[in-house]
């Protein structure tokens, strides 16, 4: 992967020997876990990174595929943490730490997943899927931002910020300064539709595991119950007064939930 020079733009705060990184969904950034940060940070090492094509960090060539993305992201472990990190992933980024906690079980201390979906089973849905997210794509790389960022808000999944217009506001506004061209393909290469499910693998892994959405999610709420039904080892949790982005609508109480989690996981209570 060709990069620009900064190949790890970051937010660091807090101090400690515990490690937790945090990687944002699509078409988010690092700030966008800077209000769960400063809950959290007080008592461990929190890093919030800009994945490749999101935020500052824009991609010279084609960005990586799934297992580019996981290249990097453990250069990453060994440039800024040196040991094994706990890892927190909304959406997107969700995804890509369950894969990268797959690949690198050695490697993560702890996995929280935020609205984050293990994949789609179903051959024929995934194609679907991946069609779909094609014609995204090809949105934004032919519209104004603007209105592709707010048709992207009124799909279903984000209803409970029809409650929050000044939040959805916002998220307009700060998305809108992306570069579009590197987003979409960000959608084509590890959107849903284009990895694996990895629903087989969440009784696999060694390390505690705890799988967050918002009550105002009702597909995420009710994957939560068929994650809890399939991996009762999973710690499944649901927090009150969010949707689907819970880490902007509750991150008081996503920090709290992390902390919790984290400082459980290490005496071996999860």
């Amino acid at each position: 992967m060709s990069a620009e020079p900064n190949l790890f733009p970051l937010i660091r705060k807090g101090h400690g020997p515990e490690v937790v990184v945090f990687l944002h969904g699509f078409l988010g950034a690092k700030e966008d876990w800077l209000p769960v940060m400063n809950r959290v940070a007080p008592k461990f090492d929190c890093i919030a990174l800009d994945l490749p094509g999101h935020g500052e960090h824009r991609v010279n060539n084609v960005l990586p595929d799934m297992a580019g993305v996981i290249a990097w992201l453990d250069k990453a472990r060994r440039s800024l943490a040196g040991v094994a990190w706990h890892m927190v992933g909304y959406s997107l980024g969700g995804r890509i730490a369950l894969a990268y906690a797959c690949e690198h079980p050695g490697h993560v201390q702890s996995l929280t997943l935020v609205s984050a979906s293990p994949g789609i089973e179903n051959i024929t849905e995934r194609t679907k899927r991946r069609e779909c997210d094609a014609g995204w794509a090809n949105d934004l790389t032919s519209l104004p931002p603007e209105m592709v960022l707010a048709r992207w808000y009124e799909q279903p999944v984000f209803s409970s910020l029809r409650a929050k217009p000044d939040l959805r506001s916002d998220l307009i506004a700060r998305r809108s300064s992306g570069n579009m061209l590197q987003l979409a393909e960000a959608l084509r290469a590890w959107g849903p539709g284009s990895v694996p499910s990895l629903w087989n693998r969440l009784n696999t892994l060694p390390m505690p595991v705890q799988w967050i959405a918002g009550e105002g999610d009702p597909l995420y709420t009710a994957m939560g119950e068929r994650i809890h039904a399939l991996a009762p080892v999973v710690d499944v949790r649901i927090i009150a007064g969010a949707g689907h982005t819970v880490h902007l609508e509750q991150p008081d109480e996503l920090g709290h939930t992390i902390e919790r989690f984290i400082i459980n996981a290490q005496k071996g209570e999860t």
